[in-house]
């Protein structure tokens, strides 16, 4: 098998500038078009905890790559390195990294939205921690996962269970 995985972060406009990604919503439906009809499995990786974003975009990014055909995604939150432009404005205060109930909140949401059949390849990214400023509580990768289980037995839910959101574009 041969994975090809696209950066998308967000399909929410905003966020991607935001980001700073470089690419539009445009570039992602190129890429992905391109990619498509080939022996090629998609992943799509995204990020949670985008300042200007409301809630709920993971879920909504999350079902627009599935209606795409992505074959899986990769779920981390916006992290702060050392040495990064994001440090500086997390030190200036400009930024708050999304604390992990919000985090666990969006993921599982997402989750609900995307089909039994999209491979979940990441919960949550790690850092070095020498490396990571914030949020802190990445270093403990294993807690969250266990959170975000803890959240879908709680709720009853699991992967593929709601359709609700939508994405249009």
């Amino acid at each position: 098998d041969i994975w090809l995985e696209l950066g998308v972060q967000t399909v929410d406009p905003s966020g991607l500038e935001w980001l700073r990604r470089g690419h539009d919503l445009d570039a992602i439906k190129d890429a992905a078009a391109r990619s498509s009809g080939r022996k090629l499995f998609l992943c799509g990786h995204l990020i949670s905890g985008i300042p200007c974003e409301r809630p709920g975009q993971l879920a909504r990014t999350a079902s627009w790559l599935a209606a795409r055909g992505f074959s899986a995604v990769k779920f981390h939150p916006l992290h702060v390195l050392r040495g990064t432009a994001l440090e500086k404005i997390f030190i200036d205060g400009s930024y708050t990294p999304q604390a992990v109930e919000d985090y666990v909140t969006e993921v599982v949401a997402a989750l609900r939205v995307l089909p039994e059949k999209v491979l979940i390849q990441r919960l949550c990214a790690d850092a070095s921690p020498d490396r990571l400023r914030a949020p802190l509580w990445m270093i403990n990768k294993a807690g969250v996962i266990n959170m975000i289980r803890d959240r879908l037995a709680k709720e009853g839910s699991f992967q593929g269970d709601s359709s609700t959101v939508s994405f249009e574009s």
